[in-house]
């Protein structure tokens, strides 16, 4: 076999393991949510984007400042589903937006945010 053919499979064989272990990654971790989310209360879910939310360093609302008392997350607005966990809130520095946070249920910490 030629040495080009020898490169090309083993380029193919690194790339098939590498998706192969990210497959097993994102299945564990969908495995986790749907053990952890049996156990999730809206009240962890608040919790969490509001600690997230008020962080110094948040992505999307650092620049408002916000303290716990700035968010409001209405506990009965909260979906808890068999995987994910869905959380719309308000901030006080756009009292007119609702935003929406939502997170796998096994790592609260894993949160994404969209606006309306």
């Amino acid at each position: 076999m030629s040495l080009f053919i020898k490169i090309v499979v083993g380029i193919v064989a690194f790339f098939a393991l590498l998706l192969a272990a990210l497959y097993l990654e994102q299945q564990q971790i969908h495995r986790a949510d749907l053990k952890a989310c049996s156990t999730l209360t809206p009240q962890q879910v608040r919790d969490a984007v509001i600690s997230d939310v008020t962080r110094r360093d948040s992505r999307g609302f650092s620049r408002f400042q916000l303290k716990p008392e700035n968010v409001y997350v209405g506990l009965d607005d909260i979906q808890i589903g068999a995987g994910s966990a869905f959380a719309p809130f308000r901030i006080s520095a756009e009292p007119d937006r609702e935003h929406f946070a939502m997170m796998g249920c096994s790592d609260l910490d894993r949160i994404e945010y969209a606006k309306n």
